[in-house]
């Protein structure tokens, strides 16, 4: 490496040593060299790599270009792509394991294939690359990016992803960029990078550019540098082309552009053809784009690179990217347009990938050549499928400029919306909407109006993504499975408390004439909305239980693909508060691995929050704290829907309550905006209910009062007479009591309990009673207890029973009966411990030591003491995942997993897996 080009950069040359012997140990990371162009970002790199390999160091290098910014996953491809090609089939198989394997499509995609729509897609292709990535890894390993400020979307999204998951990894990413725009996504890797690991070179000095000068032993007097320094700005790349420009041009850049002309008469024409086609500047390509023969492009390389001009002779590479601009810039619009154009044209002819053509394509003005429609067309299918919406959106928007009939128009602008929408673009329910009113056959019309509600629903717009579906609705045949399957999403998401009642009676009326009763997907479908339309309005338990289980007796990638469906999300709410929490539980597991092994977080997102409303029905608090410490941290990622955060919220606050810290729930509701909110802005019910209980909690009865007779009302405004899932008015009964206003409890509670019985689900009455015996002294109240136990004893809901065993045995003692009290006291201890309700477990022990037994506090150590998240990842290594399998189960990194892991073994003081398996069975 020539030492004239790395003089004054000592500091940087050490942090990159430090980094490089931090992540040879595991502490991998992502560094940055970071600086205008020409500031020598390039040798910085080239320092790193050669000391990477004195170290050891797998190294793999690549960079972006502004060709290949328009090609999906180019940089991840010119990467990674090396490292699969260059091992033995063995290998190869190794290094794409277990999620890694989701990789393939973006690193080989296969031209001619067509586009999937997959909305996962882009997810899953960034947690395969990730994955590729730190199965590479296997030693050290430094992924060196340059010119990352032009690396394509999809790339820029892996590189992200990764950095959050390089925690005991030997791995280090290193990437040359300029400094990039503000909340590109390239700020947003940049924002990641620790503040020690961002570079920045600064200008050479005057002192520097002599040192320079005598190092070509021509050297320069103080006040010559100084010049030099002004007109450079003390970037090396200039300081460099001044010094060697005899002329002694105050203009160093245009001294370069200057010397390829001088290389011979078509120079200039070698050196743009060259410049437009960035790593296909083949010699046969440039003198293709450049309209000359091969032998002359030769001949002209020759002369370039006898003037340092070039990097490289074949593919023909500029000597920096500095001088690439400059010649572009200097040509004319029309000019640009007609080099990408034949650029395009000689890629086309010689197969290449479609992406690598529509990169040229989207540089050219607009032209009436069919085959440019084609090949745009060709590149969105094939971004597509490879899981690149962003990238297909810059393509469709290149397409639109074109002169399209109408229904190419509205197709192109469908796509666009969609693409748009998986990549949380500001308006591409815009285009969406565009391509409606472009579209008048009906079934096309209600395909892209699906499409849009789907996109607006996922976004959290629910009753916009409502009146768009209904509009759709009215354009299918109710008698189609198309049809039927609107009607029930319609009826499904209607039920979601934003219809009235009357138009719900309307939807379920359809939905029940159209039914089937045949066993096709569209007819288990309108079985889920059902379902949840029966549970709404307090039907016997039974006859939700029946209609939900026939419409999820389907293969169980149909109950994933259809998790965010509305008519499937109300089904599974029934499934959940009717009885079956079990079954409720076991689907949403069944779903979640699913997701996980395609890498759909979205979709795992939303199985994740069915398990966990399923769990806290079941009382397994645990469970579900752990969901919401996992789902609040990575939904900062935008991987998730904002639907499934607006469910998570309330649920995690109520877990957070029967767990004891009513303070970190009010913080929850608090750092989601829904603590300050007034009655009528806190839109639906659920949210209401959870801020009432924390109220409740925090010892405010007449403030949470006001917000759980507000959910009553939002319920019975939307025809919600069933309060299974929402039991606002249990809490109000104990805010009513705690106020004084004994009277109205008993009513209410009375009322709660001839609905618990007419609905007939176990836990629901149990609790109702449980709630009117609190208000009741003497016998009445034993015979409601009696009855609550017995019916919670085989309910499967550990956290009412143990509630009903305390009320009960505190009845008890009370009554005289210590020793049959102390019985239940004891059985609702256990019980309360095992679901982590710890003011509970406290309450059952405060009525056992006033029962005169004695209580012995339990250990801080074992099963009991792991946190949530620890729970959550040792029972995933009990049941046989590899810590890089739960990693990717969980979507977190390899790190998070270890430290879990880590305390769990000291909690339990084990040193294996084996271990653990047995302490965890032990523990039940």
């Amino acid at each position: 490496m020539d030492e004239c080009e790395i003089v004054e950069r000592d500091a940087e040359q050490e942090a990159l040593r430090e980094a490089l012997a931090r992540a040879a140990w595991g502490d991998g990371g992502v560094v940055v060299v970071e600086g205008p162009a020409g500031i020598g970002k390039s040798t910085l790199l080239d320092v790193a790599v050669q000391a990477a390999g004195e170290r050891g160091f797998r190294r793999l290098r690549g960079g972006g270009g502004e060709v290949a910014r328009a090609v999906p996953f180019a940089v991840a491809r010119d990467v990674l792509g090396p490292a699969l090609r260059a091992g033995s089939p063995w290998v190869r198989d190794e290094v794409l394991r277990d999620a890694a394997r989701l990789a393939l499509p973006a690193l080989e995609p296969t031209p001619g294939s067509g586009a999937t729509e997959a909305p996962e897609a882009r997810a899953s292709a960034i947690h395969g690359l990730t994955w590729l990535s730190i199965n590479l890894a296997s030693s050290p390993l430094l992924l060196a990016i340059d010119d990352l400020h032009a690396a394509d979307a999809e790339s820029l999204d892996w590189l992200t992803y990764l950095a959050g998951r390089l925690d005991g990894v030997p791995l280090m990413v290193l990437a040359a960029l300029r400094r990039p725009r503000s909340g590109s996504k390239a700020d947003l890797l940049v924002a990641r990078v620790p503040a020690e690991r961002r570079l920045r070179p600064g200008p050479l000095s005057r002192d520097a550019v002599v040192t320079l000068s005598r190092q070509r032993g021509e050297p320069l007097d103080v006040e010559r540098a100084a010049v030099v320094v002004a007109a450079t700005g003390g970037k090396p790349f200039l300081v460099e082309a001044m010094l060697a420009d005899r002329s002694a041009s105050s203009d160093p850049l245009r001294g370069v552009v200057q010397r390829v002309a001088d290389a011979g008469p078509a120079g200039l024409d070698v050196a743009c053809a060259a410049a437009v086609l960035g790593d296909d500047a083949s010699v046969r390509h440039v003198a293709a784009v450049a309209g000359i023969r091969v032998d002359h492009v030769g001949r002209t390389v020759g002369a370039l690179a006898a003037a340092s001009l070039v990097a490289g002779t074949d593919p023909i590479r500029l000597v920096h990217p500095l001088l690439e601009e400059a010649l572009l810039e200097a040509a004319t619009e029309d000019q640009r347009s007609d080099w990408h154009a034949r650029a395009a044209e000689v890629l086309a002819a010689d197969g290449a990938l479609p992406g690598k053509v529509a990169a040229h394509l989207v540089r050219t003005l607009p032209s009436d050549d069919p085959r440019h429609r084609d090949w745009l067309a060709a590149a969105v299918d094939a971004a597509t499928s490879a899981g690149a919406p962003a990238t297909a959106a810059v393509y469709l928007r290149r397409l639109l400029e074109e002169d399209l009939a109408p229904s190419a128009r509205a197709a192109a602008l469908h796509r666009l919306g969609l693409a748009e929408a998986q990549c949380f673009v500001p308006g591409a329910t815009d285009h969406l909407v565009a391509a409606t009113s472009l579209t008048t056959a009906g079934e096309e019309r209600a395909r892209v109006q699906l499409d849009l509600s789907t996109a607006l629903l996922v976004a959290g717009d629910l009753a916009g993504g409502l009146e768009v579906l209904l509009a759709a609705v009215e354009s299918l045949r109710p008698d189609t499975d198309a049809g039927l399957a609107a009607l029930a999403d319609a009826l499904g998401l209607s039920l979601l408390n934003i219809a009235d009642e009357q138009a719900l009676d309307a939807l379920e009326e359809q939905v029940r004439a159209h039914r089937r009763y045949d066993g096709s997907p569209a007819d288990r479908r309108a079985a889920a909305a059902l379902s949840f339309a029966g549970f709404r309005v307090g039907a016997p338990a039974q006859e939700c239980l029946g209609e939900a289980r026939y419409a999820f007796d389907q293969p169980t990638a149909d109950l994933a693909l259809a998790g965010l469906a509305p008519a499937y999300l109300g089904a599974h709410v029934t499934l959940t508060n009717a009885g079956a929490a079990d079954e409720a539980h076991a689907l949403a597991v069944r779903g979640g691995r699913w997701a996980s092994q395609r890498g759909a977080p979205a979709l795992a997102s939303m199985a994740a929050f069915r398990e966990a409303d399923a769990a806290f029905v079941r009382g397994d608090l645990h469970d579900v704290l752990a969901f919401g410490e996992h789902h609040f941290a990575a939904a900062e990622e935008g991987l998730f829907p904002l639907l499934v955060t607006g469910a998570a919220v309330p649920l995690c606050v109520r877990a957070l309550v029967d767990h004891g810290d009513p303070a970190a729930a009010r913080d929850v509701l608090d750092r989601f905006g829904m603590w300050d909110l007034d009655l009528e802005e806190l839109g639906f019910a659920s949210p209401l209910l959870s801020r009432g209980v924390v109220k409740l909690a925090l010892r405010q009865p007449a403030a949470a009062l006001l917000d759980l007779q507000a959910c009553g009302r939002r319920m019975v405004a939307t025809g919600h007479h069933c309060t299974a899932g929402l039991p606002w008015r249990i809490f109000a009964v104990e805010a009513l009591a705690l106020l004084g206003r004994v009277g109205e409890a008993r009513d209410l509670a009375d009322v709660e309990v001839e609905k618990g019985r007419a609905f007939g689900a176990a836990h629901v009455l149990g609790r109702a009673l449980v709630a009117r015996a609190r208000l009741e002294p003497g016998a009445e109240a034993e015979q409601l207890l009696v009855e609550a136990v017995g019916l919670l004893a085989g309910s499967g809901c550990r956290l009412e029973l143990a509630e009903a065993l305390v009320a009960y045995g505190a009845h008890l003692r009370r009554t005289g009966n210590r020793r049959e009290a102390r019985l239940h006291l004891r059985e609702a201890r256990e019980l309360a411990h095992a679901c982590h309700a710890t003011p509970l477990r406290r309450v059952a022990e405060e009525e056992l030591a006033a029962s005169g037994a004695r209580v012995v506090q339990r250990p801080t150590a074992g099963v009991g003491a792991l946190t949530p998240s620890e729970r959550r990842v040792a029972d995933l290594a009990a049941s046989g995942l590899s810590n890089a399998q739960i990693a990717q189960t969980l979507f977190v990194s390899l790190k998070t997993v270890e430290m879990h892991l880590g305390n769990t073994y000291q909690k339990l003081g084990i040193r294996q897996r084996s271990e653990l398996v047995r302490t965890l069975a032990a523990a039940g």
